[in-house]
């Protein structure tokens, strides 16, 4: 079966379209690659000056300043609860006072 002129021109075309398609994907994943790259880099820098901010609220501790953003956390936590406990108790004392 000889193939007609409108088939072979179809062929021609999608031959084409499917070569240009690829050749402009890869500038297209290169563009893609490098906005995932600056994403990260963004995430990385909103990290750590969340981690120098918390380092900055934390009482000075040279043990807090030069550690993992994990024991950076956890001290953080720790100073919450601390401070917690200081307010009750100065909220039992003060009710305590004003009992008597």
């Amino acid at each position: 079966m000889r193939p007609t002129s409108s088939s072979t021109s179809l062929f021609m075309t999608s031959t084409l379209l499917s070569a240009s398609t690829s050749e402009r994907s890869q500038p297209r994943k290169k563009s893609i690659q490098k906005g995932r790259v600056s994403k990260a880099d963004r995430e990385r820098r909103e990290r750590e000056q969340i981690m120098a901010k918390l380092r900055r609220m934390i009482p000075q501790n040279p043990e807090i300043m030069d550690c993992s953003e994990l024991a950076l956390v956890n001290g953080a936590m720790n100073y919450i609860i601390y401070l917690t406990v200081c307010l009750l108790l100065t909220v039992n004392r003060k009710d305590r006072l004003t009992d008597q």
